[in-house]
């Protein structure tokens, strides 16, 4: 588990295009009680334990969206639940995620019946609202959710308020510019925010280093991490382009990278 500071592990900071540099999207959170997953897609698990922990020792799992680049992990971290008889996970998990969340593990469960049985490791599904604020509570932290602007896909965004130090996370997921991000992370302590592309190849559905920083900068974001980069990132200045709109500490995302909040 975690030391009394929580530490934000980057395990995925690219996207559904194939990478030897970056795996999929997701962000491992370690409190002093919890290990948990900000969305899970493909390679994180093999991530988790090239840093020591294993999926058995995962406790939450908040997806934002149920596009691959994003879940599609889950499959083999539930499927390594038939470990479980054997004593090898010692916590249930709490899966949170849109409306459509459960029905869509249902159709997964379905397609690999009967190999694939979430009830002997998955606690609880949590579904959020994905139209409008909403919040759930746990011992150490706060969730609260915002739906974002992706395409026509339901999506939310994540703010974790951990309860011990007052201190806030908040996870973009994949969006185009929407005030509801602004909203989310007023005053937020780190923004860990898709960028997608740089600013000439801006796409429908997805967010530039520039429209990232100026998310940031109007939400007084003290510490801004740029991630969910395709290819094109690593062969243009992002940092230059966030800095047009963006003069606070700025972080770019790698695999494997370690940060404190």
């Amino acid at each position: 588990m975690a030391t009394s500071m929580n530490q934000i592990t980057i395990l995925g900071s690219g996207t559904g295009v194939p990478s030897l540099k970056r795996r999929a999207c997701s962000v491992l959170v370690q409190t002093e009680h919890s290990n948990i997953l900000l969305d899970c897609g493909p390679g994180c698990i093999h991530r988790l334990l090239e840093i020591g922990l294993t999926v058995h020792e995962i406790t939450h799992i908040l997806v934002t969206h149920t596009h691959p680049d994003h879940t599609s992990d889950l499959i083999p971290l539930w499927f390594a639940t038939k470990y479980f008889d054997q004593g090898m996970r010692q916590h249930l998990l709490t899966c949170i995620g849109t409306k459509t969340f459960w029905n869509w593990a249902q159709q997964i469960k379905t397609a690999y019946n009967p190999w694939l049985n979430l009830s002997d490791t998955v606690e609880r599904f949590i579904e959020l609202n994905s139209e409008q604020p909403d919040e759930c509570a746990f011992e150490e932290m706060l969730v609260y959710s915002r739906p974002m602007n992706h395409l026509k896909t339901i999506s939310i965004a994540y703010k974790l308020l951990f309860r011990s130090s007052g201190k806030t996370l908040v996870y973009s997921g994949d969006t185009d510019w929407t005030p509801e991000l602004i909203e989310l992370s007023l005053n937020a302590d780190m923004l860990i925010c898709e960028s997608s592309l740089p600013d000439v190849f801006k796409v429908s559905g997805h967010l530039t280093p520039s429209l990232a920083g100026q998310i940031a900068t109007q939400a007084n974001v003290k510490t801004l991490v740029l991630t969910h980069l395709y290819p094109q990132c690593d062969q243009i200045d992002i940092v230059n382009e966030c800095r047009k709109t963006y003069q606070g500490h700025l972080i770019i995302a790698e695999d494997h990278m370690k940060l404190t909040l």
